[in-house]
Parts: structure tokens; sequence; C-alpha cells
């Protein structure tokens, strides 16, 4: 909402009025507005977060945009970092004032344009790279260097951005007890080890596998599922660079296993500038690079993801108002979710499959190969406010037991934000189907499918019991652990929305199983409108 019911700009703090949404994730919307006093466009930065969030994940995220705000707000004299202006409390929740910046993401630039050319990639981490040694000087460790989290801006600037989850020299981390935060494709392997508080050599790490992806087309050690990838991370061989060129050199240091033998931003700087090779800093128990050397390891421990807001999807058929609710056969695959990043302690079984795709008015996805179709809602579909589809494996298949997949799309969902929608659909879920045990967990939705600016979208997941009337319509067993996985994205279509989603569910026991799957098929997903 930007304006009062008479067309009067929103007001905050009797000083910003609020304009257009730049953008929103999990936790909060960000609005390009107009500061009154200075006679300014700034950005603005509001917390808002799921209904049913407990006070004590409120006050994890409180912390966390504060920590963002100071973080920043000790780099507001270096051109490379976004600038946080001021920190305001209204109505008990922070509201952050920065710099607006005019441009995208490194992660929309290249979903867009492909890998980018070495020169261009040179002057971006030639900026980052300046932004880790104020930042490192000044004792703050970003702790979620990533390609999202690095913005190009429309007058040629890099800029590292989302200082959420920093440490600041001599302050407790923001995190829960035990946990790592951060996106674990890019964190480094120390800190999946959980060896101590992030120090600056993790964030050098971070700022290599964001190099090597910009440039190569695609992550050193991603792989189609999470335990999977925190694996390769830890023990893989590092695949030898092939499109980097004179990069290749910086980018192999940055990706050192060892932190004691990364280089610093500092020295990364200097070779990066010299057209050097970078050298490893000297070992000192001391050092900001102190640890143990990080080679492989048998059994990799992984670590928990702190809370991080997103939301789910659902399916089945209108309730009059536009909005999808699981019916009792859509229930079976589309139950919405929240999730973040599991403990895995072995590597499950691959399922493997090919695929046909499933095309219609509202969307195109992709379906494993001889699946059955199960399609709802009216034809055609562009005439209609809904529609979707579900897939189940013929009976007798192997490898899918108790298993479905459903997409589909409404349009006018009563919430624009794809958190909140999916989470009061998912509550309706649990009350409608009498589910039980149900546990709410976050997913990283860059994880599983290319979002462009103009999509807010969401995965989470959720494990739960108590499936007893649509289990027995199916022929299951009655009261199975199950999980559900979901993906919700919203699309702003000029002055309307248009919600879609694609929901995966089985048994809780096949769930590692399925990733590459799941991973496939939200990737395949395109919405049409």
């Amino acid at each position: 909402m930007t304006s009062t019911g008479n067309n009067v700009p929103r007001l905050v703090a009797d000083r910003y009025e609020i304009h257009d949404e730049l953008g929103r994730g999990g936790m909060g919307a960000v609005w390009r507005s107009w500061d009154r006093v200075l006679g300014r466009d700034v950005a603005l930065k509001e917390m808002v977060l799921p209904a049913g969030t407990s006070e004590e994940q409120r006050s994890a995220f409180h912390a966390r945009m504060r920590r963002e705000a100071r973080s920043a707000g000790r780099l507001a004299d270096e051109p490379g970092v976004v600038t946080v202006h001021d920190i305001l409390d209204v109505d008990g929740d922070p509201w952050v004032v920065m710099q607006l910046v005019r441009g995208r993401s490194l992660r929309e630039e290249v979903a867009e344009r492909g890998p980018l050319p070495v020169g261009e990639a040179t002057r971006i981490a030639e900026g980052l790279l300046e932004a880790l040694r104020a930042a490192h000087a000044r004792g703050i460790v970003h702790r979620d260097v990533k390609p999202g989290n690095v913005m190009l801006s429309e007058d040629g600037r890099v800029l590292l951005a989302d200082f959420g989850i920093a440490t600041i020299a001599g302050e407790d981390e923001v995190t829960e007890d035990g946990a790592r935060m951060g996106s674990a494709p890019y964190m480094a392997p120390e800190r999946l080890r959980g060896q101590g508080p992030a120090q600056p050599p993790s964030d050098l790490w971070a700022l290599g596998a964001t190099l090597y992806t910009v440039v190569e087309g695609h992550h050193p050690f991603r792989r189609g599922e999470t335990g999977q990838t925190i694996a390769a991370v830890l023990s893989d061989p590092l695949p030898p660079p092939t499109r980097s060129g004179a990069l290749a050199p910086l980018i192999t240091a940055l990706l050192e296993r060892d932190p004691n033998r990364r280089p610093t931003a500092e020295s990364a700087l200097a070779a990066l500038r010299d057209g050097t090779a970078p050298p490893a800093p000297p070992v000192s128990p001391s050092g900001p690079a102190a640890g143990p050397p990080t080679g492989p390891m048998t059994g990799p421990a992984v670590p928990q993801a702190g809370p991080v807001a997103t939301g789910p999807a659902p399916a089945g058929v209108s309730d009059g108002r536009g909005r999808i609710l699981l019916s009792a056969v859509a229930a079976t695959v589309a139950l919405a979710l929240a999730t973040a990043l599991g403990v895995y302690l072995l590597l499950p079984r691959e399922v493997s499959v090919d695929y046909d795709s499933y095309s219609t008015d509202g969307f195109l996805v992709d379906h494993p190969r001889g699946w059955e179709q199960e399609v709802h809602g009216e034809e055609p579909h562009v005439q209609s406010s809904w529609g979707s589809v579900s897939f189940f494996p013929p009976e007798g298949t192997e490898g899918f037991p108790e298993t479905g997949m459903a997409a589909g799309w409404y349009t006018s969902p009563e919430h624009e934000d794809a958190v909140t929608e999916s989470m009061e659909a998912w509550e309706s879920t649990v009350d409608e189907l009498g589910l039980e045990d149900h546990d709410q967990r976050i997913l990283d939705a860059d994880d599983y499918v290319g979002i462009p600016g103009s999509w807010n979208a969401t995965v989470f997941e959720d494990t739960y019991t108590g499936f007893e009337h649509t289990a027995l319509e199916m022929g299951w067993d009655q009261d199975p652990e199950r999980f559900s996985t979901a993906l919700q994205i919203h699309v702003h279509n000029g002055e309307n929305t248009i919600a879609y989603w694609i929901a995966w569910q089985g048994p809780q026991s096949e769930r590692r199983s399925y990733e590459a799957v799941i991973r496939d098929t939200f990737n395949s997903f395109t919405p049409r409108g």
C-alpha cells in the first residue's frame, strides 16, 4: 500500500513519503521514498513479517535489521557499499533509510545476459574487493556475499548490499544457537564445519564462488540437493575455470579451502590491479585467518540457517475469492509451507527421470514422463480466474511411492506478497485437513529458480502427519510422515497480480531422494501471465 484512500502518499516518521515498491522479500519490503526534509529520493526498508511470526523470531529480525544499519553505517564513506542514512523506530518496528540505487542485482544481470565477459567481471571484482577491504578493516564480516547481494547501478558503480547478517568485532552474532547463517553454496568450508565465528577469509571464499559463477555460468560446487552441495564445497576438487581468462588465478586463490592460504582483500586487490597471482598470507595462529586447515572430511556437518521468511503455495478449487484452497485430491500435492537449511548427515539415493512438458494458457511446466494428469478448473483457462493440474505416477511405478506433483495459477490473491498469501493458505489447510506435528521450514528461492526482478517468489517446505481422509481416498497409508515443498510466484501485471504455484508432496523418507527432480520441475515452471 503506497498511499491513503485519498491518494495522499503514506508518510513515515512525518518525513518520508512512500511511493513505488522496489522489491519484497521474506522479511520486508523496500520502497522508493521521498525525503521531505532533505528533498531527495531514498530507499526505505520496512519490516513485513508473515502472520504467526513468534515474538522470538520478531526480535531476531529486529536485531538483524538494526545490525544491517550499524554495519553499513560504519561504511558510509565507502563508495562500494550501499549507504545507510538512518534507522527509524515506527510503532516498535525498525525502518532503515538507505541510498536509492537505480539498477539491478548481479544475479539478475547474469540471469538475463548469461556469463559475463572477463573484463566486466574484473571491474566487478575490483569494486567488491574495495568494499570488503574497507569492511574488514573496520572489523565487519559480511557473511552473505553472493550475486543477489551485489548491486550494479545504472551509473556503473558496483555496490555491496545487505549487511543484515554481518558480524561486527566485539559484538555477538545475530543468529540462533548453533546456527550458521548465509547461503549454503556461498558459505566457506570452515563456516559449514562450524569452526568458530565468521572471519574475513570466509568473505573472500564467497567472493571467489560469486566470480566463478558469473564468469563460468555455473556455480563450481552446486549440486542437485543441498546436502550434496555442502559435501562438494567441503571435499570436491575445484573444476578448473575455462572462461575466466586473466581472472582464473584470483578465483582459484579465493577458493582455496584452507582459510590460512587465501589472500586477504587487500593483497587480492593489489594482485588484480597488477595482473599477478595473489600471494597467500603468512600462516599465523593469531591472524584473521586463524583456524585449522579444511581438507576433505568423511562426515560433513551441515549447518542450520536462522529464520529467514518466505512462503508457499496452494491447489484445488476456488473459494469464491479467486484464491485457491486445497481440495481433497489437490491437497496431496500442494500444501503450503516454509523452510530453513536442514541437517543432512548422509547423501540420499538418486531418482533419475526423463521429462515431458505440460502447457496451458496459464503456465508451462515439466513433469516426469508418463505420469497421469488430472486437470482442475474451467476450460479454456484463459477465460477463468484459476486453473491447476495434478500429476501422479502410474500404479506400480518404482521410485515414487505415494508421491504427487501439482501446479496452478489464480488471479487477484488477497495479499500482494507471496509470503503472507501462502502462509494464510497454509493455516487454512492445516485446519481443513487436520494435519498434525507440522514443522515449517524455509528454503532459498534462489537455489531453485531464477527470479526476474518483477517477480515476488518464495519456496518453503513442511513436514507433518495426519493425512487420513485424503490418504484413504488415494489408497495410501492413513497417517504417514509426509513432506510438501512448494514454490509460489506473484507476478504484477499492470494493476493486477497473478499467483502461480508448483508443489511436490510425498513421504518424508523420500524427500532427499527427490531433490534433483523437484529442482528440475521448479526451474522449468514458466508463468504466462
